[in-house]
């Protein structure tokens, strides 16, 4: 079923270094219906949503070069446009509760997770972020 104008699909920013799981990841998304940008670190992620990117999720690894996870979840955390978008941290790196509390994060999967299980915690997160009346789609010319 295509998307009508009026509808939006819900955008999910994917930080990870690995190409692989970047795809795996990216074609999961767009067959449930999701818009995929995707960024390999958090430098990369910071350049996306300083430049105007404003998705309904990001999707974060915590093990990334340059700017890993919880660098790029401290740099997130005081700039309040972006504290209100949810988080949903997908790792193999062991991730404490406090961790997800301090920096607000809605959902913690640990790698590997079943397709499904990424799914329901993207779309859990989505909902809260599009409740809280976060934004849901990229700037034009991104994708």
């Amino acid at each position: 079923m295509a998307d009508s104008p009026a509808q939006t699909r819900p955008l999910v920013l994917v930080g990870d270094d690995d190409p692989d799981v970047q795809e795996a990841v990216s074609e999961l998304l767009t067959t449930a219906g999701y818009e995929v940008v995707r960024a390999g670190d958090g430098r990369e992620m910071a350049a996306l949503l300083n430049g105007g990117l404003r998705p309904a999720v990001i999707l974060l690894d915590l093990t990334m070069p340059r700017v890993n996870g919880q660098d790029f979840l401290a740099w997130r955390g005081v700039r309040p446009d972006l504290r209100r978008i949810p988080v949903v941290v997908f790792s193999a790196s062991a991730c404490n509760e406090v961790l997800v509390r301090s920096q607000m994060i809605t959902a913690l999967l640990v790698k590997p997770a079943t397709g499904e299980e990424l799914l329901s915690a993207i779309s859990l997160a989505a909902g809260a972020g599009i409740a809280a009346g976060g934004p849901v789609t990229a700037p034009s010319g991104r994708a």
